[in-house]
């Protein structure tokens, strides 16, 4: 059966006839279900816009925003491939210390654009610089809350609260590994706060060890061994292994050349 239309943002159910009975049968969506954004925010690569919802039971969603509703995107097709993603639970609603605003971070695709970058553009292509990966830093403010002037190592963003939750939504590219961040926010009244969003730049207190080129070259090597498993049906992204591990190797030699020029790995 063939059916027209599409069903990335509806329920689908089915019913059928068994031994005289009528079932039925289909996932039912969740209690309060959001479908339309509360709070948007562009895309660093000006690709679908971002969208950010409370539902009625306290869940918090988000994704892009497709034909006005909140969807799923798949970062390297650019297929629409659900609804949206349940980003946080009720106690978002419940800022920490009973401050104005509850912040809540999510990192997308951290991984996904490496491959991407990788690929060598036609002379017919553009391709804006950003970097891979998405940090989206959302939330729930009060109603005392006026605006909140975000500070980080990329920009300086003031945002203000939307919808009947006083949602708002921000999209950084690439990940924080360091520096400081700080909200300022502003209340109705003409005071001002200043809070360090949780969870934002825990990445920045405490960043992770990054592999050294060796052991990079090493972990792209092995990526290339499963890849290329089966010969007789080669996977699409071994070009692209391929790739990172000549970049890896001239970045090696070119250390080995210049020592202690280029900064540490």
């Amino acid at each position: 059966m063939v059916l027209p239309g599409r069903y990335w943002d509806a329920w689908l159910h089915v019913a059928f006839t068994y031994h005289g009975r009528r079932v039925g049968m289909g996932a039912a969506p969740p209690s309060g279900f959001p479908r339309t954004p509360q709070a948007r925010a562009p895309d660093p690569e000006e690709s679908a816009p971002w969208g950010f919802a409370v539902a009625s039971n306290g869940s918090t969603w988000m994704g892009n925003i497709v034909d006005g509703r909140l969807a799923d995107v798949d970062p390297l097709t650019g297929e629409v491939v659900d609804g949206p993603v349940e980003s946080g639970g009720a106690a978002l609603l419940r800022a920490p210390n009973g401050g104005p605003v509850s912040f809540d971070v999510q990192q997308v695709g951290e991984q996904q654009g490496a491959a991407r970058d990788a690929t060598a553009l036609t002379s017919a292509q553009v391709e804006r610089r950003t970097l891979p990966g998405r940090t989206v830093v959302s939330g729930v403010a009060s109603s005392e809350v006026e605006s909140i002037t975000l500070a980080t190592p990329s920009d300086v963003r003031t945002l203000r609260p939307s919808g009947p939750r006083h949602v708002f939504i921000v999209v950084y590219d690439g990940i924080f590994y360091s520096g400081t961040a700080t909200a300022t926010i502003l209340l109705r009244d003409g005071r001002t706060v200043t809070e360090s969003p949780r969870g934002l730049f825990d990445l920045a207190e405490n960043p992770p060890p990054r592999p050294s080129m060796r052991r990079m070259l090493q972990l792209l090597e092995d990526e290339r061994a499963r890849l290329d498993a089966n010969p007789a049906r080669p996977s699409r992204d071994l070009p692209s292994t391929e790739r990172a591990i000549e970049l890896v190797r001239r970045r090696i030699a070119y250390e080995q050349a210049h020592p202690g020029l280029l900064p540490g790995s």
